[in-house]
């Protein structure tokens, strides 16, 4: 068993002085942390039906037609259907397996051919499983070859959003031209298409999407041709033939259709492994340059180019074949205005090109070229490991804010953040069961994002907490935090990342003496909930040397389930003069009650916390002021008392009609000690009961102060 050592530090400090980056408390074992294993096993039974399977899919080629259903309208339901086919190459990840396992939502399984050779009994997709029976066991030197024929014909639009469709949106849909398009994060692929729906299992992806003729299919990757066919006298359908170059899982393989007008241009990237990035723009012909009160493409896309080039310089080259952003009539869904990171094609509401978003200012659209760093390059091993890529896309948010101006302006950055930290809380207000719900492990269902103020905004503070706390605590720069940023990628690189994964990388990262404290810091923020919420007492006092003590306690006093009740943070302290910051000390805190003791040249008018740098509540906030005549000569002694249970106190041509003890939170100490003797009118014996260690102030007559400082009292 590892030896947990509590060391109760005071800090005596003058404004020249600063804490050294050596300086850390290590963490008394609470009971919360004892439970972060718990909560996270409760996590994993949750969610054991959507743990990776014992195959991995190696490709996946789809076919599918949208010939019928796409110039078709709600009025039309026999129309709301259309054909696929597809092939799956996959290899089973253990010996004798004796079936294969898909998940196939509503899809109607019309023949099933393994290795080339039919099937003669179709199984049926109970519960949204699709269980292959195999004549004989394969093993894991084995590939095996799948293709299925199906029919979609969902009234439901899971997964595939078009208008012919009998369930009214809340949303009016943004255009009556024909579009579809899929979205499936975060299960929703089985919907569409069968598939080993994991986040987990990355494949290669290659489609042939047919339309009628005059429309465009776009997917995933490159496209490799375009074939015209003949469909009767009056019709032809044309086929779009897509290929992915680099691995994906099946949520974020995509097809989109409609009426588009393509825009082409390159972006030049600074570093020589990569020229240049092609980006491709399919949107609606009306839309490229629309006047004021309506739709403009071209404008809302102009930051695109240097979105791109701020995320390649820090977090390495934009790694994959191109970039498309497609506009999709996602009202069909029930989303009035959304975006999706598609590997290589974001997929957007046409609500996004409102000439009445500011521009460069409205993040959404660099929010999805983020994911192609962290959602598509690395990707969540499991939905509850989302956080990572939802509040890294977010942090990035707040990267592209600052930078994506003229000049670099840190207070956009911090605007940023306080904006996710706004949503946050403010959805606390609303929903207070947020504040009890950790961010690891939210339902992949509806918890994403019901509770998206959790994997958006709150998982965005892990970064950047991480970010502030690596440069004022362990001196790296921003850009050395980049660069481990672009290490932690380039380790998963085309692969996926777990909550664990993460945490032991920014372990192994920090020096050994302060490993157990940051591990305690990355686990209290995954596995359990809420935040750190502080009542601040603080008092100040001119000494004999004409300078000022100032002692401040912060207590956490956040409860609630799930919540621990002590957070291990690194936070700034600010002290106030007239409403102005006149000095900022940057402070540790593990404890439940934390008092620090500091020397400063001149007094001050309260303290407070700087929200800027961590993220918490101060849900109390009171400063005492001792004034200077207060401080008439006294005397108080054995002081300090070491090992006793009577101190003396002598007045000087006064006598003693009242005493009072008062602790350093300013509470009157009413119990633990009595006057036993007064030998005169001058001088007094008291004697301690239970008074606990610590600093007090003696108010004497109601108008006179003396600190006592008690050192193993009784």
């Amino acid at each position: 068993m590892k030896k947990i050592i509590t060391i109760t530090l005071f800090v005596l400090l003058t404004v020249s002085k600063a804490y050294s980056s050596n300086f850390f408390i290590e963490i008394p074992k609470q009971k919360t942390f004892a439970n972060f294993d718990n909560n996270k096993n409760n996590y994993d039974r949750f969610l054991a039906n959507e743990e990776p399977r014992n195959i991995d899919v190696l490709s996946y080629d789809l076919e599918i037609d949208w010939v019928e259903i796409l110039p078709s309208t709600k009025d039309e339901p026999e129309k709301r259907k259309w054909n696929g086919k597809i092939k799956i190459t996959l290899t089973p990840l253990e010996n004798n397996l004796t079936y294969i396992e898909l998940d196939a939502v509503k899809l109607k399984i019309n023949a099933i051919k393994i290795n080339d050779f039919p099937l003669a009994e179709i199984p049926t997709n109970e519960n949204g499983i699709l269980k292959i029976p195999l004549e004989e066991p394969i093993n894991t030197s084995d590939t095996v070859s799948l293709i299925i024929e199906y029919l979609y014909d969902n009234p439901e639009n899971r997964g595939f959003s078009h208008r012919n469709t009998p369930y009214a949106s809340n949303f009016p849909p943004e255009t009556e031209r024909p579009s579809a398009g899929t979205l499936s994060q975060t299960n929703d692929s089985r919907y569409w298409f069968p598939c080993n729906d994991r986040p987990s299992d990355k494949a290669i992806f290659t489609v042939k999407a047919t339309v009628p003729y005059g429309m465009t299919a776009v997917s995933n990757g490159i496209l490799d041709s375009t074939v015209i066919n003949y469909v009767d006298d009056e019709r032809y359908s044309e086929s779009f033939f897509w290929r992915s170059i680099e691995p994906m899982p099946p949520y974020l393989f995509t097809v989109a259709a409609s009426e588009y007008t393509l825009h082409k241009e390159k972006i030049k990237l600074n570093s020589t492994s990569n020229d240049s990035v092609e980006v491709y723009y399919y949107f609606w012909e009306e839309d490229w340059e629309g006047d004021n009160d309506s739709f403009n493409v071209k404008r809302a896309l102009q930051p695109t180019e240097k979105t791109m080039i701020i995320f390649s310089d820090l977090f390495g080259d934009y790694a994959f074949s191109n970039y498309k952003i497609a506009v999709v009539e996602y009202s069909h869904l029930g989303f009035g205005s959304v975006g999706m990171e598609h590997q290589t094609l974001s997929t957007v509401s046409r609500r996004w090109f409102r000439t009445f978003f500011p521009v460069p200012e409205f993040p959404g659209f660099a929010h999805e070229l983020a994911h192609h760093w962290f959602g598509n390059l690395v990707t969540c091993h499991t939905w509850k490991d989302v956080w990572i890529q939802e509040g890294a896309a977010s942090w990035m948010q707040s990267i592209y804010a600052e930078r994506i101006g003229d000049t670099l302006d840190k207070n956009k950055y911090y605007e940023q953040q306080l904006a996710h930290r706004a949503s946050y809380l403010n959805h606390i207000s609303q929903n207070p069961i947020v504040f009890e719900t950790p961010i690891y492990g939210l339902d992949d269902e509806t918890g994403i994002f019901s509770f998206s103020s959790l994997a958006y905004g709150k998982a965005s503070w892990i970064f950047h907490q991480l970010k502030e706390w690596s440069r004022e605590w362990f001196s790296v720069d921003d850009e050395g935090f980049f660069s481990l940023v672009r290490e932690l990628l380039d380790r998963h690189r085309f692969g996926t990342i777990t909550s664990e994964q993460f945490v032991d990388f920014w372990v192994d990262y920090y020096p050994s003496w302060s490993k157990y404290t940051m591990r305690r810091f990355l686990e209290q923020w995954i596995y359990s909930a809420g935040h750190p919420q502080y009542e601040i007492f603080s008092n100040s006092k001119m000494n004999d040397d004409e300078k000022y003590d100032v002692t401040v306690t912060l207590e956490q006093v956040q409860n609630a389930p799930n919540v621990p009740d002590v957070f291990v943070m690194f936070l700034e302290m600010l002290f106030y003069k007239n409403d102005s910051i006149v000095h900022t000390i940057r402070v540790p805190n593990s404890l439940k009650s934390h008092t620090y003791n500091f020397v400063l040249d001149f007094d001050i008018d309260s303290v407070s916390l700087d929200i800027r740098k961590a993220l918490f509540e101060i849900v109390g906030n009171n400063h005492t002021s001792i004034k200077e005549d207060f401080y008439t000569v006294r005397k108080i002694y054995p002081n300090p008392l070491i090992n006793a249970t009577e101190f003396f106190i002598e007045l000087e041509n006064e006598p003693l009609k009242s005493i009072e003890i008062i602790d350093v939170l300013g509470r009157n100490i009413n119990e633990g000690f009595e006057i036993i003797k007064q030998t005169n009118n001058f001088l007094a014996t008291v004697r301690i009961n239970s008074l606990k260690n610590g600093f007090y102030f003696v108010k004497l007559n109601n108008k006179y102060y003396e600190k006592l400082m008690i050192i193993n009292g009784k």
